[in-house]
């Protein structure tokens, strides 16, 4: 059977100047076939050839540029399907076609079921389906590629991000138990002599009252603390699972909507019609919006309204993600406190330092981590200040 429909001796540049560095591996154990091939594509692609399923498996093992593997199924010691099935479980990213006649109905299902191939060709072949395999392989791989480098850039980010999380982990809690351990150890060494005069009637109110207070203060402080650490010790991520976006908020909350409620506090959300489910751990993204929602609400400004906003996002077109927005109206921060925000010490003013607990904002910062993806801050001083994430979402 003639290999192709057309005799063309130059595709005119399609797949040139598109992957110089990428090669697609051209597998045919009939030695006329094979040279054909090349004499019609190798202008435009960087093509290896292989007479054999077995030699194309040891081209791969030596050539890590290999980024496309085009197959003729009908060869005698292995046929294509056989050989891109091998090619899958060794080199996975790796792009698979595989030539077939018409009437080899029965290998295409294998093909795709086997193979799991990205595309099957008919013989003859038609010059110009086969340059847009080819080409659409080479883009598919380095899309891949640069995926893969994305996800193993955003762990080494994230394990940086730990280790300098970590780094001020152990002074920060040794500074901020020894402090709060103060007023209690000042109440507790003077407490014998102090029963004393009480029982003398002499009462103390300075020391009662005042000492008690701050002590009690400050290991409720400590407790908090704890709790955080504990928080941020659980936080590995358990399962992602399909998550539907409504069901990540829950502003029923107690401690969410008790605030609400004490500071007159409105809510406007603005939901994209239509959005995906997220791929997330539920458990967690739930946790993390709860935390964002109360800082918003005990920094928000009395009778101000707290924003959530949902939308695809749209400025990075590879990336599949829901962003969302969720901002207050009340006291921002400066430019240069902003990177400080989420260090697990960082002093905000008083009342967030005693209605937010520790490591809370360190926490939500970790989980946004854990989904592949940064928490940010926008903040407009003396305005208004916002939280943006964005989480993954399945492609369909």
């Amino acid at each position: 059977m003639a290999l192709f429909a057309v005799w063309k001796l130059h595709i005119n540049g399609v797949g040139g100047n598109m992957e110089q560095n990428l090669k697609c591996l051209v597998v045919d154990d009939e030695k006329s076939n094979l040279d054909a091939f090349l004499t019609v594509f190798g202008d435009d692609f960087d093509l290896v050839p292989a007479l054999s399923g077995r030699e194309a498996l040891t081209i791969l093992d030596e050539d890590q540029s290999i980024a496309v593997v085009v197959s003729d199924q009908r060869m005698d010691e292995m046929t294509g399907v056989e050989l891109l099935e091998e090619v899958k479980k060794k080199y996975p990213e790796i792009v698979r076609i595989v030539l077939t006649g018409y009437s080899d109905y029965q290998v295409s299902i294998d093909a795709i079921n086997k193979g799991d191939v990205f595309r099957y060709l008919h013989k003859p072949i038609d010059m110009d389906e086969t340059t847009n395999a080819i080409e659409e392989g080479l883009k598919k791989y380095k899309k891949s590629v640069e995926e893969k480098k994305s996800i193993e850039d955003t762990k080494e980010q994230i394990r940086k991000r730990f280790l300098e999380i970590n780094e001020s982990l152990g002074a920060g809690i040794a500074h901020y138990v020894n402090n709060g351990l103060v007023p209690a150890k000042t109440f507790l060494t003077f407490l014998p002599e102090k029963a004393k005069e009480l029982k003398e009637g002499n009462y103390d109110s300075t020391y009662f009252e005042n000492f008690l207070e701050e002590a009690v203060k400050n290991i409720e402080g400590i407790e908090g603390l704890t709790e955080s650490l504990l928080w941020a010790h659980n936080a590995q991520i358990e399962g992602f699972e399909s998550v539907p976006v409504s069901d990540v908020f829950d502003l029923e909350a107690s401690e969410f909507k008790d605030l609400l409620s004490k500071k007159n506090l409105k809510i406007n959300s603005e939901m994209e019609r239509d959005l995906p489910s997220l791929f997330v751990d539920k458990i967690k993204v739930k946790e993390m919006f709860v935390l964002l929602l109360k800082f918003c609400a005990v920094a928000s400004s009395e009778g101000q309204s707290i924003e959530i906003r949902a939308s695809k996002t749209t400025d990075q077109p590879d990336v599949s993600s829901v962003r969302f927005e969720i901002g207050y109206h009340g006291k921002g921060y400066a430019p240069k406190d902003i990177p400080r925000i989420f260090d697990p010490f960082y002093k905000f003013d008083e009342q967030l330092n005693t209605e937010v607990k520790g490591l809370e904002l360190t926490n939500c910062y970790i989980t946004s981590l854990k989904h592949g993806f940064e928490l940010k801050v926008e903040s407009d001083p003396g305005k208004e200040t916002a939280f943006i994430v964005d989480l993954p979402f399945l492609v369909s």
